[in-house]
């Protein structure tokens, strides 16, 4: 088991040089304030108003995903991430994961997976770059939109060379 807290993880918490990052949390399941633990200096801010740096998200549901994904995306920094939590799974079997507010409480039973993330989100231009373990029962994947699609980010393409 890994020593480095999960806030660290998450990236909610920086370098001391770095500024204060602001984060929210959408669907958390009920305790989860205390897995995140100490979160620094890091703004926890308890809805979706721009700007955001992080957004750590909890599905079970590739429907309610793709339903939120809009909302979640759209309050972010160019640079900014959202953490997708989903249950994990132990050979096909019940997580023993229980999802919070905004979702139904119980087992969960979902149809989500790393595969199925990267299969929905990459062709809307967003890539995972990173995986974490949030606990036992549920893992996470960050996704940031690619940088030639940020908004005030250069198109990543050479120039064309002149002809002499």
């Amino acid at each position: 088991m890994s020593t480095v807290a999960l806030a660290k993880k998450l990236d909610i918490i920086g370098d001391a040089a770095e500024a204060e990052r602001v984060f929210t949390v959408f669907g958390a399941p009920d305790g989860f304030q205390s897995v995140l633990g100490d979160h620094g200096a890091a703004v926890w801010q308890h809805s979706l108003l721009a700007p955001l740096d992080v957004v750590i998200a909890f599905f079970s549901s590739r429907a309610a995903l793709l339903s939120a994904w809009p909302r979640l995306t759209a309050p972010l920094v160019p640079a900014g991430a959202v953490w997708v939590a989903f249950p994990r799974r132990s050979d096909g079997e019940r997580t023993g994961a229980t999802v919070g507010a905004g979702s139904t409480t119980g087992t969960v039973i979902g149809d989500l997976t790393g595969d199925v993330l990267r299969a929905t989100l990459l062709r809307s231009g967003w890539v995972d770059d990173k995986m974490v373990s949030i606990d036992a029962h549920w893992s996470a994947m960050r996704f940031m939109l690619r940088k030639e699609l940020r908004p005030g980010e250069r198109s990543g393409k050479r120039p064309r060379d002149r002809r002499r």
